[in-house]
């Protein structure tokens, strides 16, 4: 969620600030994974997954890293699988958060599955 620059801390996602950070283009892992809660799960399974509010949606190469980011919204975690080799080859841009988190800014429901 951070970095060090030298002597200083930055947030490196840039959840609410207006201006886009903007990452270099990389080729994920065969599959990523998205942790959220049964009634997100459902709508993201319709409707594909969403920055929404934020610059990028957070994938997750380890189950336990998708999981721990569920469980900050709901007891009983939902995790969705990302088939992002695919949406990579359809066209889909991903980008290196850190050596655990993949970004992108959407991912269609026909790449998705739980």
């Amino acid at each position: 969620r951070y970095e060090f620059q030298g002597s200083r801390i930055r947030a490196i996602y840039g959840h609410s600030i207006p201006d886009p950070i903007e990452y270099e283009e990389a080729v994920p892992p065969d599959i990523l994974l998205h942790g959220t809660t049964s009634e997100f799960a459902a709508l993201i399974l319709e409707q594909g997954l969403k920055a929404m509010k934020r610059q990028y949606v957070h994938l997750s190469v380890e189950h336990d890293t998708a999981w721990e980011v569920a469980l900050r919204r709901t007891e009983h975690p939902v995790l969705l699988k990302i088939d992002a080799k695919a949406a990579y080859e359809d066209g889909t841009k991903f980008y290196r958060g850190n050596e655990k988190v993949w970004l992108a800014t959407y991912i269609d429901r026909k790449f998705i599955s739980e």
